[in-house]
């Protein structure tokens, strides 16, 4: 099997698997602790993750810097890479530390913590989720992104797969056990210092690095001009929690995490499989064959949209029915919020879409011409969100959401049609064009299927019959609208399954 194949499928496994234990883990908790100390954890987790602004986006130059030397296996250039990117990281690590420990400080200070839970124990919790990002930045250092730089990502992708079903196993028999909320965490922590352990030993054993190589300048090209995509991306996955955090209740915390749980668990399925498209499209940016980068990039786009359509609008038809049963017996929160969960979907599916430009723009590395958009994005979210939240609440933060994802897909599917592929953006508007009507048609033939019983087994059928007509309808649309590129990818996947 291809490296390409391998990685994609394993990337799908990884991320079923992270959807599923992402989905059970908060029902359980939801079940054994209730909905304040659930959107508590949600809660912390989005505040840490604001550290990741840290990074200043040298990850993505970082893997951009690695196609290179790997391609022409020179590992004098990808020791000097690794190496910068290895202080770097170690020094993310430390200012985490400190950020954890203001965070200690003020959070449990917070009006919406403090009225319920006692500052020692939000102060304990925050140090335990501390650790295991800890060990990442200062075991791993960028090993991950070397095996995916060099298209061994699978690698990484069975890696967390076996530690993450492990880690919801371990989990769910502490809580079974009667253990606490921090007893919980600490088996999380356990589990990913040994999987940030694995992944340092396997970039040693596989890779003839050299740490002790002297460093001639700064090797990672462009190292500071990825902080715009990275504040774009941080903002974005992080601020809805944070300004309901400041704005709203730890209860609406807890109904947010939960649709998007759904949302971002689609989300991820869908981007496991476009995961490795950054490696192959840095490969053939790094040729200069742009007519195969055209090629192959106007079936990956193509393959994009209508898979996005597809998925997106089958959630939208299937998540406040399936929010209903995932709460039932949940009764100190109100989670049926039919617009706000529209709003997500939506949202999320706009994000998915701007996937193949965003990562032909890293692979390109045209980090310092594309970093302002990111930026003006991540304002645009924050900005709407803490405006609208005191008036709509979850909708509020939505629409923020919404109103960013929509204008940083634009704008770079825009900029890659001018400044990289060199085509017309009419394009790009007859696509949209035609997710729109698919999507209209896709959840309009949802709605007429009925429910088939209830609980998660009625869910499951309804939701299989939506897929089966969604699947009809996509791809209907896609033979009448893009036949070429249909016909190309079926003619792809028949030589896959016969080999």
């Amino acid at each position: 099997m291809k490296r390409k194949a391998l990685n994609a499928i394993t990337s799908v496994m990884l991320q079923m698997a992270t959807v599923v234990c992402g989905l059970v883990l908060p029902r359980m908790i939801l079940a054994h602790y209730g909905s304040d100390v659930n959107g508590l954890v949600q809660s912390i987790s989005q505040f840490m993750g604001y550290i990741v602004l840290a990074e200043l986006g040298v990850g993505a130059v970082l893997q951009s810097a690695l196609y290179g030397p790997l391609a022409r296996r020179d590992w004098g250039q990808v020791s000097r890479v690794m190496k910068s990117g290895r202080r770097f990281y170690r020094g993310v690590a430390v200012a985490l530390a400190a950020y954890a420990g203001a965070l200690m400080l003020f959070y449990p200070k917070l009006k919406q913590v403090s009225g319920k839970f006692p500052a020692p124990f939000v102060a304990g919790l925050i140090a335990i989720m501390t650790v295991a990002p800890l060990a990442g930045y200062w075991i791993d250092a960028g090993s991950q992104l070397l095996m995916i730089a060099d298209r061994r990502g699978y690698v990484v992708y069975l890696t967390t797969l076996a530690a993450t079903l492990l880690n919801t196993a371990a989990c769910a028999l502490a809580m079974h056990l009667g253990g606490t909320i921090q007893q919980v965490r600490l088996v999380m922590a356990a589990f990913g210092i040994a999987t940030a352990l694995l992944y340092w030993l396997e970039a040693k054993r596989r890779y003839p690095l050299n740490y002790r190589v002297a460093l001639r300048g700064e090797p990672i090209a462009q190292k500071w001009n990825g902080i715009g995509q990275h504040v774009a991306f941080v903002v974005l996955e992080n601020t809805d929690v944070a300004v309901l955090t400041l704005f709203s209740t730890l209860a609406n915390v807890s109904v947010y995490t939960v649709h998007h749980l759904v949302v971002y668990g689609v989300k991820k399925l869908f981007t496991s499989v476009t995961h490795s498209m950054q490696a192959e499209l840095g490969a053939l940016w790094v040729a200069g064959d742009r007519a195969a980068l055209n090629r192959f990039f106007s079936r990956f786009e193509s393959a994009t949209h209508y898979a996005a359509t597809l998925l997106f609008s089958c959630t939208g038809v299937l998540i406040v029915p399936f929010v209903t049963v995932f709460t039932r017996n949940v009764n100190d929160a109100e989670y049926i919020q039919p617009l706000f969960a529209a709003l997500m979907v939506l949202a999320h599916g706009m994000n998915c879409l701007r996937d193949p430009y965003d990562k032909l723009v890293l692979a390109a590395g045209h980090f310092k011409q594309t970093q302002g958009s990111y930026i003006f994005a991540a304002a645009l979210n924050l900005g709407v969100s803490i405006i609208a939240v005191r008036s709509l609440g979850l909708v509020g933060v939505a629409i923020g959401t919404l109103a960013a994802m929509a204008f940083q897909t634009l704008w770079l599917a825009l900029y890659d049609a001018r400044a990289l592929l060199k085509r017309p953006a009419s394009l790009l508007f007859k696509r949209l064009a035609v997710d729109a009507a698919t999507a209209a048609a896709i959840v309009l033939a949802g709605r007429l299927v009925p429910f088939l019983g209830a609980g998660y087994l009625g869910w499951a059928l309804r939701a299989a019959l939506v897929a089966l007509i969604g699947a009809a309808i996509t791809a209907a649309a896609a033979l009448l609208f893009d036949r070429g590129d249909a016909l190309a990818l079926l003619g792809w996947l028949r030589r896959r399954t016969l080999r």
